[in-house]
C-alpha cells in the first residue's frame, strides 16, 4: 500500500514539470486521423518514443484482465479509491519502461474492426519494479519485435492493453538533467525531507546509469 500511495504522491509532485510536453502532445493529437490504423500506430509509437506520457489517456483501452485493469483493482482494494492515472499517464521517473534507441513500424494488419501492429525496436535497457523501487538495468536487444493490438470503435482506432512504454534513450539523456535543474537538486542531498532525498537520489542514480550504457547504445546503432 505504501508503494501505491508513494506513486500517486510522486505523480502529483512532478506533473507540473511535464506540462509543456503534454501541451505539445495534445496539439499533435488534433491533426491525427484516427480512422487510419497505420497513422494511429505511427503516431502513438513515435510520440511515446519522444516522451509523450499522456497519449494512452486518449488512444488506449484497458481491459479488466490487462495489467492496468488488474492493478486498478488492487489499488481499489488497498486504498478504497481508483488511481485512474496508473498505466495511462506515465513519467520516466517512476513508470515501468523499456529504453530504446530506434524503432520501425513493420506492418499494420487490419481485419474488420481489429488490427495487429508489428514494431521493431533496438532496446538498450529496461526497468524492474516501479515507483520508488524501480531499477534500470542494461538489457541490449537488437531487432526486438513487439506487437500492439488495436480495435476500431466508432470509426476510431484504439490500442488495447498496450505493452510497456518504449521511450528514447536520447530523450532521457536530455530529460533527466532538465528535470534536476528545474527542481534545483543537482547533487546528492541530505535534505531532512525524506521525499526530496529519495526522489533526488533515484533520479541521479538513473542518470548515472544512462551515461554508463552509452557504449552499448553506440553499438546498437551500428
Amino acid at each position: 500500500m505504501l508503494k501505491i500511495i508513494s506513486t500517486i504522491f510522486l505523480v502529483m509532485l512532478i506533473s507540473h514539470v511535464s506540462a509543456g510536453l503534454y501541451q505539445d502532445c495534445e496539439k499533435a493529437m488534433a491533426s491525427l486521423d484516427r480512422s487510419s490504423a497505420d497513422e494511429t500506430v505511427e503516431f502513438m509509437v513515435g510520440n511515446e518514443f519522444k516522451g509523450c506520457y499522456s497519449l494512452r489517456n486518449d488512444l488506449a483501452i484497458f481491459t479488466p484482465d490487462g495489467e492496468v485493469g488488474r492493478r486498478d483493482k488492487e489499488i481499489l482494494e488497498q486504498t478504497g479509491e481508483n488511481d485512474y492515472t496508473y498505466g495511462r499517464s506515465m513519467d520516466f521517473i517512476y513508470s515501468k519502461m523499456v529504453i530504446v534507441t530506434q524503432f520501425k513500424v513493420l506492418e499494420v494488419l487490419v481485419h474488420d474492426d481489429a488490427a495487429i501492429a508489428k514494431v521493431e525496436f533496438n532496446q538498450a535497457a529496461s526497468s524492474s519494479g516501479e515507483s520508488w523501487d524501480r531499477v534500470l538495468r542494461r538489457e541490449p536487444r537488437s531487432h526486438e519485435f513487439v506487437e500492439y493490438n488495436l480495435v476500431r470503435l466508432d470509426r476510431q482506432w484504439f490500442f488495447v492493453d498496450p505493452p510497456v512504454w518504449r521511450i528514447s534513450y536520447h530523450y532521457l539523456l536530455e530529460a533527466y538533467p532538465e528535470r534536476l535543474t528545474h527542481l534545483r537538486w543537482t547533487k546528492r542531498t541530505f535534505d531532512p525531507d525524506p521525499t526530496k532525498k529519495i526522489r533526488n537520489n533515484i533520479m541521479l542514480d538513473d542518470l548515472d546509469f544512462l551515461r554508463s550504457i552509452e557504449k552499448t547504445v553506440r553499438e546498437l546503432q551500428k
